[in-house]
Order: C-alpha cells, then structure tokens, then sequence
C-alpha cells in the first residue's frame, strides 16, 4: 500500500509542479520534482502512521463525512508547512508567489485528501 500511495501523490505533486512552472513561467528545475518524491513519501508515512494510531478514531460514532474532513484539514495544514519549508529551502521567498502558489496547492490538495479519506474511511465499513 505504501509504494502505491507513494506513486499516486509523487504523481500528483509533480503535477502541481509542472501547473505551477506553467503559470508562473519559470523553471523550477529537476530539484523540484526530486523534492515531490519525498514530499509524497512523507505524506503517505504519515496518513499510514495515523492511522496505525487510530487518528480520529474518536470520530467512529458520528456521520463518515465528519472523520473525513478532519483527516483532509489535518493533513492539508501539513502540505502547507511542507509548502513553506520547500520555499524557503528554495530561496524563493517573494511573499506574492508564495502566497498564490500556497493557495493553488492546498485547495488541490484538500479536494484530493476528501477523496482519498472517504474511500479510506468507507473501506473501514466494507
């Protein structure tokens, strides 16, 4: 499971980089894609860490959409702090670029992470 989360968000950061090399016109290079490996690595270590210590098992009772959006914010607030460490490390500090490619990215990705977490919380039931 791991591998296949892995390829499935280095994929999709990749492409998120690739859409924001288009829209800002720059080259941000192979070091960029190199960094989404590890970003999707971490992401997934992470959601699988979660949950092998039950995160959000509070949440059993109430409607599945509650544990979803829990899981999808909690986990969309750690792409921002990826985001802003790779800016920084990047030296690309301009508070404009970094503000307009933080908000293009987290809403990707919060719309990816309710996807990801519903068929995982339905998995739970079937």
């Amino acid at each position: 499971m791991f591998s296949k989360l892995t390829l499935f968000f280095t994929l999709f950061l990749s492409y998120l980089s690739l859409y924001e090399e288009l829209i800002l016109g720059g080259d941000l290079g192979g070091m960029r894609y190199l960094y989404n490996i590890v970003e999707g690595a971490l992401l997934v270590k992470l959601i699988l860490k979660g949950r092998a210590l039950k995160l959000g098992e509070r949440f059993e009772k109430p409607p599945l959409v509650i544990p979803t959006l829990f899981k999808a914010f909690v986990f969309t607030l750690f792409v921002g702090l990826l985001t802003v460490l790779e800016h920084v490390l990047l030296h690309h500090l301009k508070a404009r670029e970094v503000v307009d490619a933080m908000v293009g990215r987290l809403l990707l990705c919060f719309i990816l992470f309710i996807f990801l977490f519903s068929f995982l919380e339905i998995g739970r039931f079937v």
